[in-house]
């Protein structure tokens, strides 16, 4: 055997297990009778009620998982679905919304503690989020000596200040662009709302190792994450491409579209909020 046929065939054995699903649970047929509901039953799960089978009494080692899985950590899907999101992120999304949720760790509650970690990062790394000098702030002088520009600032401020909820706001106008570039290749907007979150859980953990080994927070980046455009493009082509099924030309192409159909909806945003700023401050002066 050639070393091209070799590699070749090891690229295809790898191909093959990037497209299969993560393994379900076993069937299994120990019997049991319900403690909620008194239903007997052979299975995991009870089928009137859904109270697991097998029932303990509450241990220590219950209470140590009750803490983690407020984390996502007392969870093994949590864990195995990382991983998929690392290697194979787009068919992941795939079974994801093709049925096979059960398998995977829901998106937007691993999203939350995906940014809660990298928001500890920073702050325990003591990284600046912010470049050149704060000092002066052309917005707060421009606004703020008005009771509506004063409002605006504090809401800037808030979601400024809380990285989830900036996030999510930044996730929904990447989401419209996503949908627009790609709805015509089989999903809905809340399907690609949904990969959208997971794609940015899965940026969320390459930024975690990009910050814990540069230490610098990529800013001025139309893409809302720590990380160089270059980088998230680059993630984004592969996401797209195994989601799609895309040839690598044409999901080079889609991103990039997408990129520059996000930065209009950027620009859009800024518009209409800044005219409605100051048409409401230009009110206050008149009647003033």
């Amino acid at each position: 055997m050639t070393l091209k046929r070799y590699l070749r065939l090891v690229l295809l054995r790898y191909h093959r297990r990037q497209l299969r699903p993560a393994d379900a649970p076993l069937p299994v047929a120990t019997p049991h009778v319900c403690r909620h509901c008194g239903h007997a039953f052979n299975g995991r799960l009870c089928p009137q009620c859904g109270m697991p089978g097998g029932w303990t009494r509450f241990t220590w080692r219950r209470l140590l998982n009750g803490f983690l899985d407020i984390w996502g950590l007392g969870n093994r899907p949590m864990f195995r679905s990382m991983g998929h999101l690392l290697w194979r992120p787009g068919y992941m999304v795939r079974d994801y919304l093709g049925g096979h949720y059960l398998s995977y760790f829901p998106p937007f509650k691993m999203l939350a503690v995906l940014t809660v970690f990298v928001a500890a990062i920073i702050w325990l790394l003591g990284i600046d989020t912010q470049t050149a000098a704060k000092a002066a702030d052309p917005l707060a002088e421009a606004v703020g000596k008005s009771a509506t520009g004063a409002m605006f600032l504090q809401v800037r401020d808030f979601f400024m200040g809380n990285a989830l909820y900036r996030l999510l706001l930044q996730v929904l106008l990447l989401v419209v662009a996503v949908w627009i570039v790609f709805r015509r290749r089989g999903l809905n907007f809340v399907e690609t709302a949904f990969a959208m979150v997971y794609f940015s859980c899965q940026m969320q953990l390459v930024s975690i190792a990009w910050l814990a080994l540069t230490r610098t927070f990529a800013d001025h980046s139309i893409f809302p994450y720590a990380l160089p455009e270059l980088l998230v493009t680059l993630l984004f082509i592969m996401d797209f491409r195994q989601l799609y099924g895309l040839r690598t030309w044409g999901a080079v192409w889609r991103t990039l579209v997408m990129t520059l159909v996000l930065a209009v909806l950027y620009a859009l945003v800024f518009v209409v909020l800044g005219a409605a700023l100051f048409g409401v401050m230009a009110v206050e002066g008149t009647a003033a």
